[in-house]
């Protein structure tokens, strides 16, 4: 269902009335009611008032781009716009990284890491996280190959992860709103990423590498 969390007072009275008119049904009725109903109400001959018209695009693509949906303006008639609704295009830029993205991982030696790590799950924990260990090794590996970075083979994860990280390029968040926020955002989730990194190595180390004595207790599969 396309998000409806529309506030009565961003909107003019005329319109949010509706939201609350159970006779719309606008909270639960389906998609296709919802974006007709959206499309209609800033039609030209509906909503003659250009400022009214453009706070009403800016609200609805606000809370539309929550389920990745925007208002756009699909034709034209007698040079006035009309509307419509569609998903967001995800771009061609990142179409063409989703595709590096799988052309990179789709080997038959990522692929057999992959095999050896889910077959292992539930009969070897030991070797799978080794495995999973040697997969992130190998994706950051990749990555540095692709962007003709060296990398040293005796990097422990942690550094080999942190020096992938530096490789990829991410948006400049200097040009949004509360930017400081979002960098702070940012960063959150790369730490995220690395706890969960040096989590795997510290496991692997634990239970998933090295020789272990004779009373060791591997750690259960469930």
């Amino acid at each position: 269902m396309i998000y409806t969390g529309i506030q009565t007072g961003e909107i003019t009275n005329s319109v949010a009335g509706c939201f609350f008119d159970a006779r719309f049904n606008l909270l639960h009725c389906d998609d296709d009611t919802f974006i007709k109903f959206v499309s209609e109400s800033i039609h030209p001959v509906v909503c003659s008032d250009n400022r009214e018209t453009s706070m009403l695009l800016d609200i609805f693509n606000k809370h539309l781009a929550i389920d990745g949906f925007e208002v756009y303006v699909s034709e034209t008639i007698s040079s006035m716009p009309i509307y419509g609704v569609r998903e967001i295009s995800l771009g061609p830029d990142i179409s063409l990284k989703k595709e590096d993205i799988k052309r990179l991982l789709n080997s038959s030696y990522v692929n057999s890491k992959i095999k050896i790590m889910v077959d292992a799950i539930n009969t070897d924990t030991d070797l799978a996280l080794g495995t999973a260990k040697e997969l992130v090794e190998t994706c950051c590996k990749s990555i540095l190959k692709e962007n003709s970075q060296p990398y040293d083979n005796n990097w422990d994860l942690g550094r080999l992860f942190k020096e992938t990280i530096c490789q990829l390029s991410f948006i400049d968040l200097s040009v949004v709103d509360n930017h400081a926020q979002a960098e702070r955002s940012v960063k959150q989730i790369i730490g995220g990423c690395n706890s969960v990194i040096q989590g795997i190595a510290e496991l692997r180390n634990a239970y998933g590498g090295h020789g272990k004595d004779k009373d060791f207790t591997a750690l259960p599969s469930s």
